[in-house]
């Protein structure tokens, strides 16, 4: 159920996207669509992994071809809503709002084994070793996997469960700086400098060379237990936190 939710969530937050004016060209648009098609044919090992497949392809439409437009969008749904292969491997399309979402008809309650839950989501910790904010990006890609993008309401305990699993450990979270604001990769959720989550006195560092970082370790947690994020430079390496 948490990884239901969450890939709901980021489906729906990509295809309702505004700020995207130009349409994607044809070529684009059908290379898109034809691979959007393919995958529903392909054998995967879950079916968390099909969604998260489906967010990336409907990511590259966003951000390479500067889409969708309405027209791609509306394509993009009757693809969902015709598709009769997703009810044969337990999955199912449903219309809210006039959007197309993924549900599961087998919903299994609680986060696989190595995560740690945290209301509706799922986060896992890889201290194999230090990465750049990037390279933690791709690690969790490979792992079928994105960089955290913890709700607000669960940064706070989020932070304290990773110290107490774990121990000192600062960690990469999905959002980066655009000049204005911080922007998760995914779904375009934004936090702002007036967010109660800042250290003190770094709520304005919202530069395109930082990223955000959940600051785990004992010294921050005494002294500021209700400001875990710091606006750390992207270059500098931690660990990765995926969900």
């Amino acid at each position: 159920m948490a990884w239901l939710c969450r890939g709901i969530i980021l489906l729906l937050g990509l295809l309702s996207q505004t700020d995207y004016v130009q349409p994607c060209d044809d070529d684009c648009k059908d290379d898109l669509v034809q691979k959007f098609q393919n995958l529903l044919n392909t054998q995967l090992d879950s079916k968390m992994e099909q969604i998260i497949m489906k967010i990336d392809i409907l990511t590259e439409l966003m951000e390479e071809c500067k889409g969708p437009s309405n027209t791609t969008t509306q394509q993009l749904n009757d693809i969902l809503e015709s598709t009769e292969e997703m009810d044969q491997n337990g999955m199912k399309t449903d219309s809210v709002t006039g959007s197309s979402l993924i549900t599961l008809s087998n919903e299994v309650e609680g986060c696989p084994e190595g995560f740690i839950e945290m209301s509706s989501q799922c986060f896992k910790m890889f201290r194999d070793r230090r990465r750049k904010w990037k390279g933690a990006k791709r690690k969790c890609k490979q792992e079928g996997l994105i960089l955290a993008q913890p709700d607000d309401s669960v940064a706070v305990q989020l932070r304290q469960k990773l110290y107490e699993t774990y121990g000192d450990g600062n960690v990469h979270l999905g959002a980066r700086g655009n000049g204005r604001i911080f922007k998760y990769a995914h779904g375009g959720r934004a936090l702002h400098s007036w967010s109660p989550l800042w250290i003190p006195g770094y709520g304005s560092y919202m530069l395109v060379t930082r990223c955000l970082l959940l600051l785990v370790d004992g010294h921050h947690l005494r002294d500021k237990p209700a400001r875990p994020y710091y606006p750390s430079p992207c270059e500098e390496s931690n660990f990765a936190l995926c969900e």
